[in-house]
């Protein structure tokens, strides 16, 4: 299912029916968008709470660190990941308390976020649940892979890096949500995946307003897939997220269908491009101990 969920290519000769069900889609996507009739989901409470908490400018660690004792399997997430290779420190964590600590509370807030992210990609109906399963596996590698070149990229925040990762693909949720409607694209892959090219940019940027990002996350799933984006000589965000993407590629169909990494501007702006994309390869190779867990505490 994985390669419903990206490895299509975008194809000629459709039919005049399946331009009709794909225009009514969209035209009916967008008509309950303008009159705010759209499902969005909504970003779990626990998110809530710790943003609500970080506006205050006196919070402390131990009041993030009380809301986070709540929810005992959160808890226990953020202890891992304050343990894990990106964050490790020379003793090993046990309270959350002392993670949050660690790991500082703006970080603690992203980490919480990319932790619960999960329950929002799913669906009552099986065709669409492996869909969002299939979108979701590939945006915890993308998450991961961006977190660690936060790590290796002057300026960048791991933390911030592996959420907009995480959040690259966020707008395919309303739209898969929205096409349960319309079983004639839920079972024709290609033709979902195309839609799901067209759209997600714009929708996920539109969710991540609802929920209040940062404008550079916004701007991340916007334009995360445009490969010749150059609008600064410095990096950012979206420029990790799009290498991330194409090494995330790396042995995969999808590759063949993607610029070289190194004609890409981005990766030119990452420590990565001082490299060439050989020994790029070879640095990720290297950290591919780190990668794996963090893909698998962001999976769960």
């Amino acid at each position: 299912m994985s390669e419903a969920a990206h490895d299509y290519p975008s194809s000629d000769g459709i039919t005049v029916a399946e331009l009709d069900t794909e225009d009514r889609l969209v035209s009916a996507f967008y008509h309950d968008f303008r009159e705010g009739r759209l499902s969005i989901p909504s970003l779990p409470d626990v998110v809530v709470r710790i943003s609500k908490a970080l506006r205050d400018p006196d919070v402390d660690v131990a009041t993030v660190a009380k809301l986070l004792q709540s929810d005992p399997a959160l808890s226990g997430r953020i202890v891992q990941i304050a343990n894990s290779p990106l964050y490790r420190g020379a003793r090993q964590i046990e309270r959350v308390q002392d993670a949050v600590s660690r790991l500082g509370l703006n970080a603690t807030r992203n980490l919480v976020t990319s932790v619960v992210l999960k329950q929002t990609f799913q669906s009552k109906s099986p065709l669409i649940g492996r869909w969002m399963r299939a979108i979701w596996a590939q945006s915890t590698k993308v998450a991961a892979i961006s977190a660690v070149l936060g790590r290796i990229t002057p300026g960048m925040a791991s933390d911030e890096t592996m959420l907009a990762g995480l959040l690259h693909r966020i707008g395919s949720i309303p739209i898969l949500t929205y096409a349960e409607k319309y079983p004639e694209l839920v079972e024709n892959p290609p033709r979902l995946n195309r839609l799901l090219e067209a759209m997600q940019p714009e929708v996920g940027a539109m969710v991540l307003q609802r929920w209040k990002f940062s404008p550079e996350i916004v701007t991340t799933a916007r334009e995360c897939s445009r490969w010749r984006r150059d609008p600064s000589p410095d990096a950012d965000y979206c420029d990790v997220v799009m290498i991330a993407q194409l090494h995330s590629f790396v042995g995969t169909k999808r590759i063949a269908q993607l610029p070289p990494m190194d004609s890409v501007p981005a990766f030119q702006k990452l420590a990565l491009g001082l490299l060439g994309p050989d020994l790029s390869l070879q640095v990720l190779k290297d950290a591919h101990h780190e990668i794996e867990e963090v893909q698998r505490l962001l999976a769960g």
